[in-house]
């Protein structure tokens, strides 16, 4: 499996665990016992989602440019 689907999968299970836990407050879904909403909850997890796969792609794209890795050939 690669990065990109296990941070998916990652992100998922923090979602579901998410509303899962929610518990109903006056007609509103809050997470945790700060009063935040698991509507901002959310919003949030989809922005650090984001981040996560801008870095991973930052990542790949590093190391395509770097070609190989002189460590560990016997060269040094």
């Amino acid at each position: 499996m690669n990065k990109k689907l296990l941070n998916k999968a990652y992100y998922a299970g923090i979602r579901e665990g998410y509303q899962q836990y929610a518990h109903w407050r006056d007609g509103v879904q809050y997470v945790g016992t700060c009063g935040q909403t698991l509507a901002d909850a959310l919003k949030k997890l989809n922005l650090e989602e984001k981040r996560a796969l801008e870095l991973l792609e930052d990542r790949r794209e590093v190391k395509s440019k770097l070609g190989y890795a002189r460590i560990g050939l016997g060269n040094v």
